[in-house]
């Protein structure tokens, strides 16, 4: 379960170091647009490309370091698994045991958007797990199999259990060749390390079960097809 402490804690941090730059990049990152619990990993000179970042992880004994397109998690100064790239628009939850991440990355407004995780050891992701594409596979099974469906953005919004579990959701790009089913998202539980469909849940459920967490983008689609 996701206490209160953790997420008031999340937030805190956030409004504290949004604080510190004028530009809206603190060195601690910025609130993430699929959930209030991930962190963006923006640029300070997005025309330059630079960056430099450092997010602590919940019990601080880690510190994921972020310096342009490279990622390198570090404990007590010394480097923690192999360097792994960062993309553009990429944002990430600390899981609550401090040993994995959950990344969401976005290639444009609409989308796509892949996500996964991976424990601090092999980076990035793990390579035998493709949540998106599993994500996407069982929602367009359960829908009109078109290409709206079929091409899901996937995003993360928290970890469960400790971090025994994460919950993504799967949503329809809310762009205008998807018509009426634009931005329309459903809620998966998904078991980690191995990647595999725990529990599936609609758009009102899952509104209904983690409203408290959802990102500016997910609090947009609901607006969208309120206005439908």
């Amino acid at each position: 379960m996701i206490t209160v402490g953790w997420l008031l804690l999340t937030l805190g941090n956030l409004l504290i170091t949004s604080q510190n730059l004028p530009d809206g990049c603190p060195p601690q990152g910025r609130a993430g647009d699929f959930s209030r619990l991930s962190i963006d990993l923006c640029f300070q000179d997005a025309e330059n490309e630079r960056r430099e970042l450092e997010l602590p992880s919940p019990d601080h004994s880690l510190r994921l370091v972020v310096n342009g397109e490279d990622g390198q998690v570090y404990a007590r100064g010394q480097k923690v698994g192999p360097s792994f790239a960062i993309t553009r628009d990429e944002e990430i939850i600390w899981s609550p045991d401090s040993r994995a991440l959950l990344f969401t990355i976005s290639f444009g407004a609409a989308g796509p958007v892949l996500a996964n995780f991976g424990t601090v050891q092999r980076a990035s992701t793990d390579k035998d797990t493709d949540v998106t594409q599993t994500i996407r596979v069982d929602f367009a099974s359960r829908h009109s199999k078109d290409r709206c469906h079929a091409e899901a953005n996937v995003g993360g919004l928290a970890w469960l259990d400790g971090s025994r579990k994460a919950v993504f959701v799967a949503e329809v790009p809310p762009s205008p060749q998807c018509e009426k089913d634009g931005g329309y998202f459903e809620g998966y539980v998904v078991s980690f390390p191995d990647g595999s469909i725990l529990e599936r849940h609609s758009m009102k459920e899952t509104i209904r079960r983690w409203r408290g967490v959802l990102g500016s983008r997910l609090e947009d689609d609901i607006a969208l097809l309120k206005d439908r």
